[in-house]
């Protein structure tokens, strides 16, 4: 086994371009802010009227998307309010999220940052998963590349004609807006298809029942299992929190059984409590999903179906399977099962 680092855990789906996506903000912001200074500080400034003009205009969208980023960050709690694991993240780390704004000058990739779960640390683990972060992607369209990169480039160019020559600070500036435009247009194309689907979100518990069998309920709260029996030991602790990292590996297991799309079961916050393990999922559900549902339930095609009837549905068709994976998984015995819809309170 590994040596427990306090902090850090073993994990199989940590986002490693988000760091890259992060320190290409860095670079882009700090090589606008060097060009900015060097435009500023032009000693023709005050005998061209081009490069005064190029100076004002470069200062304003430096200033106005870092104004516009630092907006959206006060708004994050608001826009996940449904997500409570995350909002207690981010009231816990509103620090190191800040900080991380600060020096790149942009919400959104700190965002991905925080939600990357790198090396399996506390502090790239705020709990969002990929759905809820392209539901808040116009924050980079708008801040990023509205606001900032497509009038920096335009500042570049004209800098550059005004003293007819090009410097090694306008070559980098240019390269780093370029590439930040670049891989933002790249990065909401691919997932324009995931922007208007409906998702589903509920809460997977996976606790200890010694006293027998239960059967898999629709809600269903933590004190029902609340008896000091069913309390887990320490070797099935260790076990929990060995495997807790592998998300990947779990999501996988689950989609296979399910037939769906690996994309479309996003596994979120992971919370080890005394009688097992809370997940957080948020499961994309197509039309094709529920078609199919109304196919295998007789149902009409005119009648309707609910993301939750159908999520319910999926799981109740697959109980005893869904609780052999969660078992294999997190090596444990036949006295744990899976519940869904675990009311988590804020408290």
């Amino acid at each position: 086994d590994w040596p427990h680092i306090p902090g850090f855990s073993i994990v199989d789906n940590g986002k490693w371009m988000a760091v890259v996506v992060f320190g290409l903000h860095f670079y882009d912001f700090s090589s606008d802010i060097v060009l900015c200074l060097e435009i500023s500080f032009h000693p023709q400034l005050g005998h061209n009227d081009i490069i005064r003009a190029v100076a004002i205009a470069s200062i304003t969208f430096l200033v106005l998307p870092y104004v516009s980023n630092w907006y959206y960050v006060g708004k994050i709690q608001s826009m996940i309010t449904d997500n409570q694991f995350a909002v207690t993240w981010f009231q816990n780390n509103s620090k190191l999220f800040s900080s991380l704004v600060a020096v790149t000058g942009g919400c959104y990739p700190a965002l991905q940052l925080v939600s990357s779960n790198v090396f399996g640390a506390t502090w790239f683990q705020s709990g969002l998963t990929q759905y809820e972060l392209r539901s808040m992607s116009k924050i980079r369209i708008i801040s990023n590349i509205v606001l900032e990169n497509v009038p920096q480039l335009a500042c570049q160019v004209l800098y550059a004609i005004a003293i007819d020559t090009i410097s090694n600070t306008v070559i980098f500036a240019f390269i780093a807006s370029l590439l930040s435009i670049v891989s933002t247009t790249m990065s909401f194309w691919m997932d324009r298809g995931l922007l208007n689907v409906d998702a589903a979100r509920y809460h997977l518990n996976l606790q200890c029942n010694r006293n027998g069998a239960v059967e898999l309920e629709t809600k269903m709260s933590v004190s029902s299992v609340s008896s000091d029996m069913n309390q887990i030991t320490d070797d099935e602790q260790k076990n929990i929190k060995k495997n807790k990292g592998l998300m990947k590996k779990l999501q996988r297991e689950l989609t296979q059984l399910f037939s769906i799309s690996r994309n479309n079961l996003q596994i979120g916050s992971c919370l080890v409590t005394k009688y097992g393990l809370i997940l957080r999922v948020v499961h994309v559900v197509h039309e094709s999903d529920l078609f199919g549902m109304k196919l295998k339930l007789d149902m009409q095609k005119e009648q309707e179906l609910s993301m939750d009837a159908y999520v319910q549905e999926l799981y109740a068709s697959f109980a005893e399977q869904v609780n052999d994976v969660f078992r294999r998984h997190f090596n444990l015995s036949e006295d744990f099962y899976v519940q869904r819809d675990v009311i988590l309170s804020a408290n």
